[in-house]
């Protein structure tokens, strides 16, 4: 699941004593054998004045950061705060400082993993105040894991500024993964703040619904029907795109690129595309949290067909809309001619491989969808020196022959517990132009596929692995189980 809960360490327990932590081993054994990690938030307090002493360095690195982790504790939160927080050498931020110190140690106790630390954002003017810019962050910052925006008070003006600091960061800082206090950490959200809060972080870097003790909580059930509903569906439509976030994290190592994109990055020609409240996930979802409490809000449509996901509107950009999306919506867009790989549905990200891997295809005449399905094994650092996989997707149109093609590519590359084989389904539109048209025959080479027409669904969500879409019909293709590193080629033929 996706809600942490709040625990403080500070030093004076970074002895290990069993008279602070009488069964510490067990309780992190016992959270791993229900596929829980967990994550300690550390109020460091500086032991000397200069912070390469090598007391200061002995006493956090050995007896106390490393010493937890031997216990079986997964990440460490660094938690600068104003009281209590590390020394740092001078020209450095205590941010920046704080990210290499527990980086480094964690790297160090086990570096064969990816060493996953979260730690205040550089820079932003947090702890209750107004999420803008401060001052310039360290530039060093973008090395580290996730940065987290602060102690922010609940409120709609903090969701919208959380929105804004996440796009600023990934452009200008750039730190690609910002992290928020899901629903404001001081406070208690209404309802409608609530869900709204969740469903821009389920469409972001980062999802992690935390609060003050002092607050209500931030587990789903707490709160009004149909907030759990509404969570629910929307951090299992996450796990489904985990392959579409994946992706653009791969992007973000080798380029740069945030995860989430500010228009601009993409349309620079049009002003309009910098505006700081909505952007691109991969090259063709369009996500426009709400951030209003009368849930109208604009949205700029980038040039091209846009295709709402909740109810199948078609719009033809560059425009400006103005949408009022229910309490179980937000405006989400795919662009027509694109091919969306879906995950299995999951309740954690390791519960299952993908596969089957599921094909969200939005055919468009004279476009030719493409997509990469990018792989690693999701721990270690062999995706840095090529133990990675990505397998090339297409899809196009004939519009002659009426006839549409889709083709999966022989894997490219390996990595340790690659699957040697995979099924696919196809989730197929057909296109608008073709409504006197029926399926005639589904063919993988000279073999037939056998294949269902799905009627709409209105009460579903997007992005689904079975049943119904919102959007419109579908036709849903089983692809059997076949090598990956063989060439697939699905014909979909129709006729009057």
């Amino acid at each position: 699941m996706v809600i942490d809960t709040q625990w403080r360490i500070h030093d004076f327990g970074y002895d290990v004593n069993p008279a602070y932590f009488p069964d510490m081993k067990g309780f992190l054994s016992d959270a791993h054998n229900k596929d829980v990690k967990i994550v300690f938030n550390d109020h460091p307090e500086a032991q000397t004045d200069n912070p390469l002493d090598p007391k200061e360095v002995h006493y956090r690195n050995f007896e106390g950061l490393k010493a937890m982790m031997a216990l079986g504790l997964d990440v460490w939160w660094y938690d600068r705060n104003w009281p209590v927080q590390l020394k740092c050498p001078q020209g450095l931020n205590i941010e920046t400082w704080g990210m290499y110190a527990y980086q480094s140690i964690t790297k160090g106790f086990a570096p064969d993993k990816r060493p996953l630390i979260m730690a205040n954002a550089d820079g932003l003017g947090n702890y209750y105040k107004d999420l803008l810019s401060q001052r310039p962050p360290d530039m060093a910052s973008h090395r580290f894991s996730i940065h987290w925006t602060g102690d922010t008070r609940v409120g709609w003006d903090t969701l919208s500024r959380e929105v804004h600091a996440m796009l600023r960061y990934g452009i200008y800082e750039p730190s690609a993964y910002v992290s928020t206090d899901v629903g404001g950490f001081k406070g208690t959200p209404d309802r409608d703040l609530y869900i709204r809060n969740v469903q821009y972080a389920a469409l972001s870097p980062i999802i992690r619904l935390h609060c003050t003790v002092k607050s209500n909580g931030r587990e789903p059930w707490k709160f009004e029907a149909p907030a759990e509903e509404v969570a629910r569906n929307f951090i299992q439509m996450r796990y489904r795109l985990l392959p579409v976030l994946y992706a653009a994290a791969r992007k973000n190592y080798d380029t740069g690129e945030p995860i989430c994109r500010r228009l601009d990055l993409d349309y620079p020609k049009f002003p309009e595309a910098a505006r700081n409240d909505q952007y691109l996930i991969g090259d063709s979802l369009l996500v426009a949290p709400v951030v209003t409490t009368n849930n109208q809000r604009t949205v700029w449509v980038p040039p091209g067909q846009w295709i709402d996901l909740f109810n199948g509107q078609t719009l033809c950009g560059p425009t400006e809309v103005t949408v009022t999306p229910d309490i179980h919506r937000i405006p989400l867009y795919v662009k027509s001619g694109s091919i969306t790989p879906l995950a299995p549905d999951m309740l954690f990200t390791g519960e299952k491989p993908w596969d089957p891997i599921t094909l969200d295809v939005y055919p468009e005449p004279g476009v030719v969808a493409e997509s990469v399905l990018y792989e690693d094994a999701h721990e270690g650092n062999e995706y840095k020196t090529g133990g990675y996989r990505t397998t090339s997707l297409q899809a196009d149109v004939n519009e002659k022959k009426r006839r549409i093609t889709i083709r999966i590519s022989p894997a490219n590359g390996t990595f340790d517990g690659a699957l040697e084989n995979r099924a696919w389904k196809i989730r197929l539109r057909k296109p608008s132009t073709w409504s006197d048209y029926r399926l005639s025959k589904v063919k993988k080479g000279w073999r037939k596929l056998s294949f269902t027409n799905i009627g709409k669904d209105t009460k579903a969500m997007p992005f689904q692995n079975s049943g119904g879409a919102p959007d419109s019909d579908i036709i849903e293709i089983l692809v059997p189980s076949s090598p990956v590193d063989a060439k697939q080629t699905i014909t979909v033929t129709f006729e009057k």
